[in-house]
């Protein structure tokens, strides 16, 4: 039986911090051209959101996350896209319940709604699940298996959630690879949801 870390969380349900390290390189799309580089291998940052809060220990209100939530609609305003054009996410996943709280944050799922787009098998990859899915939309989520999958090295998650936006949209995934994904979104926070930084990122 597996130890309860909190109430309704067991040690399964919590990332591991982890050793880890990564860099991307972000160049102007003129300096591409100026080096010649094959823009097959590169991606395009198309819009982002971050904002910052303060935690709010004092409110016994159920927390809405409202600020988190407008660095997704900051990264969609600016991409001028909505949820339903991505083909794939990587969002924060400290808890499991985060992921969950996530998919309402970023408009995946309607507020109340996350579990429910869970068990319909949207979030999970089509060659992983062998079934269609029960929802109106799909979009893959964490296919590398996110932070409990994974491994949470703190300072380096957020540029290893880029970096998986990187090999899924040059087709670089392997197993994991999400078909025809040309637009990803990141997501990663903070201290418990007072900073985020949302990401959509495209195909070249």
């Amino acid at each position: 039986k597996k130890a309860h870390v909190a109430p309704r969380l067991k040690v399964s349900d919590c990332s591991q911090i982890t050793d880890g390290a990564v860099s991307v390189v972000l160049v102007s799309g003129k300096y591409l051209d100026k080096i010649g580089r094959d823009k097959n291998k590169t991606v395009r940052l198309l819009g982002y959101g971050h904002t910052t809060d303060y935690l709010p220990l004092d409110k016994k209100d159920a927390p809405t996350f409202s600020t988190a939530r407008k660095a997704a609609e900051k990264a969609f305003r600016m991409a001028n896209l909505t949820p339903r054009d991505l083909q794939g996410a990587d969002v924060h996943d400290c808890f499991s319940i985060t992921e969950i709280v996530a998919y309402e944050i970023l408009g995946l799922a309607e507020p109340g709604k996350g579990v429910e787009l869970v068990k319909s098998g949207a979030t999970t990859l089509p060659q992983v699940r062998q079934e269609k899915s029960k929802a109106s939309f799909e979009i893959p989520v964490n296919a590398g298996g996110g932070l409990i999958g994974d491994g949470h090295p703190v300072g380096a998650t957020g540029v290893r959630q880029v970096f998986e936006a990187y090999q899924q949209l040059t087709e670089q995934a392997g197993r994991r690879q999400i078909e025809n994904a040309k637009r990803f979104l990141t997501f990663n926070m903070g201290g418990s949801l007072t900073t985020s930084v949302a990401m959509v990122w495209s195909r070249e």
